[in-house]
């Protein structure tokens, strides 16, 4: 991946960034047959820009909530 590729949209910064990695989550989880769409990534992106990233349990409820549509998914 190159250092300002995006995917579906999303700008992605340079490789090791928390961008990066919330886009390559992303992708691992719709690998493993979780629907994540790009949407959710932007909306995990943009919430994440605005919470405390250091408070570990909010930072994995975010993602959660932002990136898993279905109940099922989030159990």
């Amino acid at each position: 991946m190159t250092e300002k590729q995006n995917a579906d949209s999303i700008m992605v910064e340079p490789c090791g960034s928390l961008s990066s990695s919330v886009i390559q989550f992303s992708r691992l989880l719709s690998e493993s047959g979780l629907k994540v769409s790009s949407a959710n990534s932007l909306a995990a992106l943009r919430a994440l820009a605005v919470i405390d990233i250091h408070d570990r349990n909010l930072f994995q409820h975010t993602l959660r909530l932002t990136l898993l549509n279905r109940a099922e998914d989030r159990a």
